[in-house]
């Protein structure tokens, strides 16, 4: 089984707002791609997709995992969340979205206990990286090169253990 963790940007730095912006159904072709070429080159054509369920690239790659399991690909779908109640501060649709997405999970992980606090996204990323174990297990970092936030210390904590990472720049997909 090929494992694939995603990393990536909020929507605020993507391409704002509206989830009808062409560049969003762009980038959803690319993951689903990736993650159908992932089945290919699996002996099994199983894929474990791990998403770490925050709004944004997480969510993208967590519809794509359910809608390839939908028809019948193999597979695996990991939701690994911060913090029980990370949504509840969301507007309504992205609730609804994040609830449908559970209902699909093969496995939901809580990876701290307790309330939100900011060390807990990090943590999450690291417990993502950490499952990456096989060789060709990968990291699909959604990332526009910036040397802050969250992306940047995932794909920072993932290089330093030698992991094998697969670069979209979001700033270069073009509808």
């Amino acid at each position: 089984m090929i494992k694939i963790a995603v990393t990536g940007h909020r929507y605020d730095k993507l391409y704002g707002y509206n989830l009808r912006d062409p560049r969003y159904m762009a980038l959803y072709i690319m993951i689903y791609n990736r993650i159908l070429k992932a089945i290919k080159e699996d002996e099994e054509h199983k894929v474990e997709c791990i998403t770490g369920m925050a709004l944004g690239v997480d969510t993208i790659f967590a519809i794509v995992a359910v809608n390839l399991k939908l028809k019948g690909y193999n597979i695996h779908l990991v939701s690994a969340i911060p913090f029980k109640g990370q949504e509840l501060k969301w507007n309504e649709d992205s609730i609804k979205i994040y609830n449908c997405i559970l209902k699909y999970a093969d496995e939901i992980v809580y990876v701290c206990n307790g309330e939100y606090a900011p060390y807990k996204m990090q943590k999450r990323n690291e417990y993502m990286v950490d499952r990456l174990t096989g060789v060709n297990d990968i990291l699909l970092a959604i990332y526009n090169g910036s040397n802050k936030g969250g992306t940047a210390n995932c794909v920072n904590y993932a290089k330093s253990l030698g992991i094998n990472i697969e670069y979209i720049n979001p700033l270069e997909v073009v509808a």
